[in-house]
């Protein structure tokens, strides 16, 4: 083989091991047990697995009530990355100081405690992240770019 070519055959080799390799981390973030959407009636939690037990964390909460008859909401939102401990991971909202919330696995639930106030956690009044939230899908989540 003419050193052109050897040297063709090295870039290409080059360009394409990296993309196959990233498909492989991403696919076994995806077949992670943590990787998923956990929903329950007040929110939900798009989790994925990084690696390195860091997970990528977002949620989106509610606390609904009425006025006047006229159904309406507080909320809430958080992301950042958790760092997971077994099946347990801790989880400091960004740009807070005063919350920490604990994210439990156990079988297809995600079990969610906070500590901290719902200001403390950068929540609306009476919006917290505790309840348990069962798995609704084990796809790798797209989080939304207002997260």
């Amino acid at each position: 083989m003419s050193i052109a070519k050897r040297a063709l055959f090295l870039i290409l080799l080059a360009l394409v091991l990296p993309a196959s390799a990233h498909q492989k981390r991403s696919a076994s973030r995806a077949r992670s047990p943590f990787t998923g959407t956990y929903r329950n009636r007040f929110g939900d939690w798009e989790i994925l697995d990084l690696g390195k037990d860091k997970l990528k964390v977002s949620c989106s909460l509610t606390y609904p009530y009425k006025v006047r008859g006229v159904l309406t909401a507080n909320l809430g939102e958080c992301g950042g990355e958790a760092t997971l401990n077994g099946k347990v991971a801790t989880f400091k909202p960004e740009e807070t100081s005063a919350c920490t919330i604990t994210l439990r696995f156990t079988g297809n639930r995600l079990v969610v405690n906070q500590d901290g106030s719902d200001a403390d956690c950068g929540f609306g009044h009476n919006v917290y992240a505790d309840g348990t939230y069962p798995k609704r899908s084990s796809r790798q989540p797209r989080f939304d770019v207002e997260k």
